[in-house]
């Protein structure tokens, strides 16, 4: 339900690149995971686009920094929230997309 209210407020720019994502490629991620008592709240979501979230799933999400170099606060934010949540490297994230498989690795 705020997953498409979240997209439309910013106008579909990722919170990572700040750049446009196509609606049929935008992901919402969840600031505080879901486990750890975060919600699908509005203020708990941030538009990325797929391989954005893939990478920030992956073992090695650390690459953000060198592909987004000015958005660093932003980036150790979501991989600090990740870690205190006990979700770094979520691998079942990256095992929805087969084709960008490459990119976790």
């Amino acid at each position: 339900m705020f997953r498409i209210s979240k997209y439309s407020s910013v106008k579909g720019i990722s919170y990572l690149s700040g750049e446009y994502v196509p609606v049929k490629d935008y992901h919402c991620h969840h600031i505080i995971m879901q486990d750890n008592g975060g919600s699908h709240d509005f203020d708990n979501l941030c538009v990325l686009s797929e391989t954005e979230h893939i990478i920030l799933h992956s073992s090695t999400p650390e690459r953000l920094y060198e592909l987004f170099p000015k958005r660093k606060k932003r980036i150790k934010y979501l991989i600090e929230q990740l870690k205190a949540n006990g979700k770094y490297a979520l691998n079942s994230l990256s095992k929805g997309f087969q084709g960008m498989k490459a990119l976790t690795n």
